[in-house]
Formats: structure tokens, sequence, C-alpha cells
């Protein structure tokens, strides 16, 4: 009864929150695939049904060999991208601010990105939207071992370990389109000036999002984001409640145990770092599987299979890159000041450039914290066909799961906001897109910012709502000795909203009872 009012909780709160899509947030998990009730890996498969090998080992293996690549690029780009736009115009500081239906058609401030070209006009005006794509493919391989019988012989206890090795490439697909290039960065003699970080000037978005002295949060289509690696290892123990002509109930308890990869310190340089598994959380999970068999004549048979299981991860600590209450989306690209001597030093500074001294906020808004996933449920409806050794299958999967939750999140607490105008000014008012220039503090005011300013929602990955329908084919040799089994089949998983991944996936898969 518990199970089941968390499971409509997430469902209430999945419909409440998905009233509108998400947008601008710095991090994006992935649904892992084979997972224990997932399409690739119960279509054709019934590993508890317990029915082995004469006189063998009474287990069960299946391989999976898996593929398949994300389809819908704009959805994705909604969530990465600030409110709710499917492009941006960038425009330089003090560029005539072009209109559109009478309202700014401007989006982002250059100068946070260290943009500043040679027009004394300061011109530069560029156009950027992100293309998004996950391509995956990989091995699944799940073993079922028979326990202990009751007294009329007949299988009960059983335990099971199931992981995939799995390869993943997220593209992030910069797109942007340079509508006046200011006549290229600013220079001195052919040498590009310095600016945020003491870095060179660049010359647009493109280069702004690879820049060396980026730490974090960058975009590079040239960079190579693709990981591999064994994803979690899922290991349950169940036992056969209730086993009959008309019908079969088991239940299981088990354990998550991390293998794969998660976004700390050392690889979260780039925006959607393809991650391994569930970020290296280790979990506990509780399920059940039901069996009706609906129709039985002659050859012929026909089946319902249900499955439903939940799952709690447990926090751990990762890198990810914040936002601010105030400022709002993507404020973590502002430029700052990291401490009141870089202000100082800022102030002083006699050269005609020293209004671009300062840092890139993504460098210091991106730290570690405590990550909490929480609680995930997902079912499956399969209906079975069976002639002769052909079986035929269908079905509908569904998955929901909470939103991430972060806390503890350290913070230099010395970091303040930049005034465009520079020379040690800081200024609360300023957000990716506005400068308010009338609203600059002065040096002597120094005011940082504090844990309190982070907005901390804005690195977390929302509540995941998603469906799949799915079909599959193979053929059983049950007469053999040890009963063997191949098939292939495909699924195609969709959301209404933003959080998840539309994706197709193709699989074959090959089984042994021994």
């Amino acid at each position: 009864m518990k199970r089941k009012l968390v499971v409509l909780t997430l469902l209430i709160t999945a419909r409440t929150v998905y009233a509108d899509d998400f947008a601008g947030h710095s991090f994006f998990t992935v649904r892992p695939q084979f997972r224990l009730v997932s399409p690739e890996k119960l279509t054709l498969y019934f590993p508890h049904d317990m029915e082995f090998a004469d006189g063998g080992l009474e287990s069960k293996i299946q391989v999976v060999a898996f593929g398949g690549m994300s389809t819908n690029s704009c959805q994705l780009n909604q969530y990465f991208l600030p409110s709710n736009k499917t492009s941006l115009n960038v425009q330089e500081y003090k560029t005539p601010d072009f209109t559109q239906d009478g309202q700014s058609s401007k989006d982002i401030e250059a100068r946070n990105f260290n943009i500043v070209t040679q027009s004394a006009d300061q011109t530069f005006r560029s156009n950027i939207a992100f293309k998004p794509q996950q391509s995956t493919f990989g091995i699944g391989l799940s073993w079922v071992q028979n326990i202990w019988h009751d007294c009329n012989g007949v299988p009960r206890f059983w335990g099971e370990i199931s992981f995939p090795v799995q390869y993943v490439n997220n593209s992030m697909n910069l797109r942007e389109t340079v509508l006046n290039d200011g006549g290229g960065v600013a220079n001195v003699d052919g040498v590009p000036t310095t600016g945020l970080d003491g870095a060179p000037h660049v010359a647009n978005m493109t280069e702004a999002f690879a820049q060396s002295s980026w730490l974090y949060g960058k975009v590079d289509n040239c960079a190579d984001l693709s990981a591999w690696g064994v994803s979690d290892i899922e290991i349950t123990f169940g036992y056969n409640v209730y086993l009959s002509e008309s019908c079969d109930f088991n239940a299981y308890v088990g354990f998550v145990a991390p293998t794969g990869t998660k976004i700390d310190q050392k690889n979260a340089a780039y925006l959607w770092r393809p991650v391994i598994g569930n970020n290296h959380h280790w979990g506990v999970l509780f399920g059940a599987h039901t069996c009706f068999y609906l129709r039985d004549w002659g050859q012929h048979a026909l089946r319902l299979e249900f499955d439903a299981e939940g799952q709690y991860l447990f926090k751990n600590t990762q890198w990810r890159s914040f936002d601010l209450v105030q400022q709002g989306q993507w404020s973590r690209y502002l430029e700052v000041y990291q401490n009141v001597a870089a202000a100082t030093a800022a102030a002083g500074d006699a050269s005609p450039l020293n209004l671009d001294a300062g840092t890139s906020g993504i460098n210091l808004f991106t730290t570690c914290a405590q990550v909490s996933p929480k609680f995930s449920a997902n079912t499956n409806t399969a209906f079975i066909y069976n002639y002769c050794g052909l079986q035929v299958e269908g079905g509908f999967n569904f998955f929901v799961r909470q939103a991430e939750e972060i806390s503890k999140c350290s913070w230099n607490s010395d970091v303040a906001i930049k005034d465009i105008d520079g020379t040690g000014l800081t200024n609360i008012a300023r957000s990716i897109k506005n400068n308010f220039t009338d609203s600059d503090i002065a040096l002597a005011n120094y005011n940082p910012l504090s844990l309190a300013d982070l907005d901390l929602n804005s690195a977390a990955h929302p509540t995941m709502l998603s469906h799949t329908v799915f079909a599959a084919a193979g053929w059983n040799w049950d007469e053999l000795r040890t009963p063997v089994f191949i098939g292939v089949g495909g699924s195609y998983e969709f959301t209404t909203v933003n959080t998840a991944l539309d994706r197709w996936l193709i699989f074959g898969k090959v089984g042994i009872s021994f």
C-alpha cells in the first residue's frame, strides 16, 4: 500500500510541475538503458519462471546487444537555453538595440563571454542555438540463479545480477550565425587584447564557449564528449510467491552498486558531459512480477506480463554549475570579480582596457555540491503471443523520477558581480542580458555574493517522466537439453516535456538455460 502511495505521489507531482517546459538548466541526466524493468532487458526473457534444463545448474543467462540515438533536439535545446528560447541573440555592449515586435531582441551581453571587437561602435551581433544529440551502444548481461526449492520441489528463492557495458556519446552541436563581426576581435598590431582571466579576447560565441581560460561550462563541437564503461550493477533476490496454471506472482528486493561515472571536478569542463549509469549513486530497489495466462488453445497461447519496480538512490557529491537567484538563468556566465583584491587591482589599472579585467563567472559558480536523486518508479506491461517456438511481444513502459535535490554546496564567499564599466565597480542588478549601468556600486561598498544567492535548482535535474512503446519477436528451443532463445526488437521512448530524451533503441538478444 505504501508503495502505491509513493507512485501515486510521483504521478501527481509530475502532472503538477509539467505545466511548462524547463529552461536554462546546467545539468541534464539521462535514464540509463538495460535496467531491471526496461524493454530491452525484459522482452522475450522471463527470468523468474524458473524453468531450467533438466539436471542442470538451474541458471539462466541472456546477452543483449543494443544501440540507439536521441531524436528531439529541439526540446533539449530549450532545456539548456534560458527563457524557453529556441535561439539567442548576442550583441556587444554598445550595439544599437535591435527590436522585434516592439521588444528588445537582445538575449546575451557579449562582454560576459569575453567578446570584444575592433569596431569603435562595438557592433558585433550573432545568433546561437544548440542541437543536442546522444548516441549509445552496448552489451547487456544478466544471470539468474535458483537458490532454494520448497518441500514439493518447486523453485522459490532466486537471485539475479545484471549490468550493461556501454558506450555513450553526447554532442551539443553549437550553431552560430554571425550577423556583424564588428571588424573582428579587438587587437593591437594583430595580437588580440586581453580580457577576462587575462585571456585574449575572442571574436564570437563559438570561440567563447571553447576558450581555454574556462574551466567549466564549455561547448566545443570539436571536443570528444564520449565515455564507456560498466554501468551500475543491479543485484536482486526474489521469491516466487504464487505459481499456478492461471497466473504467477513473485517479488524481489535488491541494491544498485555504482560502477559507472559521475560529474566530478575532473570531467565537469563541458556542458552535458556523458555519464555511464546513474551518476555513481548507491541505491536500493524493490519490485514485483505478475503473469496472467489469458488463453491457451493448442499450440497457441496468449499471456499478459506486468512488472513494477521502485528505486531509491542515495546522495553523493558532484560538481554542478549554478545560476544566481536574482540575476536569473545563465547568470553563471556573468563576468565577476573573484575577490575585493581583484576589484581593487582593476580600479587602479590605468590601461584603456581595465574595464575588461575580471573573471568568467562559470569558473567560480561551478562547485562541489551534495546531490540526491531520491525515488523513481518504472512499470512495464506486455502482451505475449506464442506459437510453437515463435514468440511475439509488444507493450508499454512508463517511467517517472523525482526531481533531484541539491544541498551543502561549497562556495567562495568573496565573489561579486562586475559592472559593465569595470574599474572596480560592481553591480547586483546585472543579468546575462541587461547591464543597468546606473546601478553600479563603488569599490568602497564592495558587497560579495553569499551562498543564499545561488539558485540550487538551476543545477538540478527536474522531475522526469517518459513513455516507451516496444515490440519484439524471437524463437525458443525449449525442447533442447539446454533451452535456448534468440530474438530482436526495438523501442521508442518519448515525453511531452523536455526533461527526458525522445529516443529510439534497437536490440538483439540470445539466452540459454542450463
